[in-house]
């Protein structure tokens, strides 16, 4: 099952919208409860997993994607997504860093307007551009 916690300390309420695969339908609004420091949380939820599809309803209006998501597999007005980090497999062991800071190139992006798609996959094609040509070590 997952937890899930929103920060809302303006809001009176909030509910969980899990929804099917589609990320369309709704499946289930399941009501969360606000604590002393404006966390609205829920018991664990036992059909949500790895992959489930969700939002959040604030004092009645939205549903509106998790704030603080990982994952937005349709962009950043979609849903969010839950995601299983220990699952991740890293392939980069050999990767030592830069020698030293002050080489960094830092470049910052807003994903939902660094493309006409506003996804971090429609951002992979880009990355070689940022690299090659402007000379980006870090985003």
């Amino acid at each position: 099952g997952v937890k899930f916690a929103v920060w809302a300390p303006e809001a009176k309420q909030v509910e969980l919208v899990l929804f099917q695969k589609d990320g369309k339908t709704e499946e289930k609004r399941l009501p969360l409860l606000k604590d002393e420091r404006g966390i609205f949380v829920g018991d664990t939820i036992k059909e949500a997993s790895t992959g489930t599809l969700y939002k959040y309803v604030i004092d009645g209006k939205g549903p509106f994607p998790d704030p603080a998501s990982r994952f937005q597999p349709d962009g950043v007005h979609g849903c969010s997504q839950v995601l299983d980090h220990s699952s991740f497999k890293w392939s980069d062991n050999e990767w030592k860093g830069l020698p030293k800071l002050e080489q960094a190139v830092v470049y910052e992006l807003h994903v939902g307007t660094f493309t006409k798609e506003g996804t971090f996959k429609a951002v992979i094609p880009k990355l070689e551009y940022l690299r090659n040509e402007l000379g980006v070590t870090m985003i």
